[in-house]
């Protein structure tokens, strides 16, 4: 007859080995029920390096764009930064999107004279229009507006659901030596209206893009 110790040491061989087995039958590969509890890190919704015990971990920075309508400029602002993240390889770490403070153009595509200019270099949108939400204001780390109207729409909502946030900012606050506070809303205007738009967003994107891989510590 097993002393209780011998039992319980048999039995806790006997865990082992079979869950040992299971482990290679599920996986294929040989663990142990150590291993398959590690602390893996993974990307968050966050805004700095994170670390995991001694380990650390770039986390994802996320940009939303807000206009009025979601058709002209903050679609093009979203695809202007996303080409320059390509380009720089830095997919995986800042990502952007962009909706209105209006509920005009939902499921909309961007105006054509929008899909035009940024085509002719090289930029592709795929976006539909959308409306500012509430977890857009909790969910992204920069809340970027193409004008001073809008900014206010954008504070008013904060307001009305009990929120704020550090990172609400005016995109040509990015733009060096700008000569107005907001980007023109082109919609109205002619096609070298959305070229002046361009213009605006590309420097302003530019230079902001730089104040997140600084702020953030972000290696190109």
């Amino acid at each position: 007859m097993l002393l209780k110790g011998e039992r319980f040491l048999q039995n806790g061989i006997f865990f082992h080995n079979n869950f040992f087995h299971f482990c290679r039958m599920f996986w294929g590969v040989q663990t142990n029920y150590l291993t398959l509890f590690r602390i893996i890190p993974d990307a968050a919704p966050s805004t700095s390096t994170a670390r995991s015990g001694n380990r650390k971990f770039q986390v994802m920075v996320k940009v939303l764009f807000i206009c009025l309508g979601n058709i002209c400029r903050s679609p093009l602002a979203e695809a202007i930064l996303n080409h320059k993240v390509r380009e720089k390889g830095l997919e995986g770490k800042i990502k952007s999107d962009s909706c209105g403070t209006s509920d005009y153009h939902i499921g909309e595509c961007p105006d054509e004279r929008t899909l035009d200019c940024a085509k002719k270099r090289g930029i592709l949108i795929n976006h539909r229009g959308r409306q500012i939400n509430r977890l857009d204001l909790k969910d992204f780390d920069y809340l970027i507006v193409m004008d001073r109207s809008n900014l206010k729409n954008v504070k008013d909502l904060l307001r009305s659901h009990k929120l704020s946030h550090t990172r609400l900012h005016l995109i040509r606050e990015f733009q060096s030596d700008a000569a107005h506070d907001d980007v023109p809303d082109p919609y109205y205007g002619e096609a070298d209206g959305f070229e002046e738009v361009y213009d605006i967003l590309e420097e302003s994107v530019e230079n902001f893009l730089n104040k997140i891989l600084e702020d953030h510590k972000i290696h190109v």
